[in-house]
């Protein structure tokens, strides 16, 4: 249930109560162009990001780029009460035209460092967050109540990240690892035996770490990648077929079909004729090559 929900075109913030949350209401999924925020009030479960699983802690925050593969693991057994702030980039320009805060987000290995508990943080950050919760979107400046209290979780995010550089390098398990490799080489032609073969593994053992890691068969996980960034580069004016091509889709049919099955639309926003895909090149029944990478092998 939202108890409170604020959006615009370039920022998105909810407050969100369940009294007996469902596993199955909680997918995994990225977001292509939001940085985001997660702060929990209360609840049970943990979060997996990029293969690293954060346990939930209450009053602590869980941040997020643009295109990190993210899953609530829910206890159904107790209430999950959490606030989330999602915002775009003009966003975080607004706020900080110099683009540090950004470092936090950026500035380290996907799923790393992704957790800040309440220890860590400072400026009442609980007090800030949970006095937005209480307010009303129809409230007079509220946007500027939200940017500015945005504003003062960034700064304290920042300064417990430039903290945490001196701390020493925490080792990297296995499924990270094959997980940043992945993402390293996202647009290569890549293929399970040659990932397998650099880990020293076998290509079922790959298929099964990947998918305890991510919740995704590599195949599936590659292709959200893909067309997430290709997304992102569309709506920021880049044209579809270059998109594509950047993206690593030689063919633009067979992107064409893996854009609609994840966002159910075109990426131009409309469906093409039969003359059109014809116009546009590839053959429109040719097979994905990632797609044998979705069935354990």
């Amino acid at each position: 249930m939202r108890l409170l929900n604020y959006s615009d075109e370039n920022m998105y913030f909810h407050h969100a109560y369940d009294d007996n949350p469902r596993q199955k209401d909680y997918h995994l999924h990225t977001h292509s162009t939001n940085y985001t925020i997660f702060y929990l009030i209360q609840g049970q479960g943990s979060y997996m990001v990029e293969g690293y699983e954060y346990a939930y802690r209450p009053d602590s925050l869980i941040i997020m780029r643009p295109n990190e593969v993210r899953k609530h693991l829910v206890d159904s057994r107790y209430a999950f009460e959490r606030a989330l702030f999602y915002f775009s980039d003009a966003v975080l320009a607004s706020i900080d035209p110099g683009r540090l805060l950004a470092a936090p987000f950026l500035d380290r290995p996907l799923g790393v460092g992704n957790q800040y508990f309440s220890h860590e943080l400072q400026y009442h950050l609980p007090q800030l967050i949970r006095s937005l919760c209480q307010s009303r979107p129809e409230e007079p400046y509220f946007r500027t109540k939200m940017l500015a209290t945005l504003g003062v979780v960034l700064m304290a995010i920042y300064e417990a990240f430039q903290r945490r550089k001196d701390a020493p390098p925490q080792p990297v398990p296995l499924p990270a690892r094959i997980v940043g490799y992945v993402n390293d080489n996202i647009y290569e032609n890549l293929t399970m035996e040659q990932i397998a073969a650099r880990f020293y593994i076998s290509s079922a053992q790959l298929w099964r770490i990947f998918k305890e890691a991510t919740g995704y068969a590599p195949g599936n996980y590659i292709r959200l990648k893909r067309v997430s960034e290709a997304r992102r580069l569309i709506e920021a004016g880049v044209p579809v077929h270059k998109a594509a091509a950047q993206c690593g889709y030689s063919d633009y049919s067979v992107f064409f079909r893996a854009y609609k099955r994840e966002f159910h639309q075109s990426p131009t926003g409309r469906s093409r004729s039969p003359a059109e895909q014809e116009k546009e090149g590839g053959t429109v029944e040719k097979a994905d090559p990632l797609k044998k990478y979705d069935e354990k092998l």
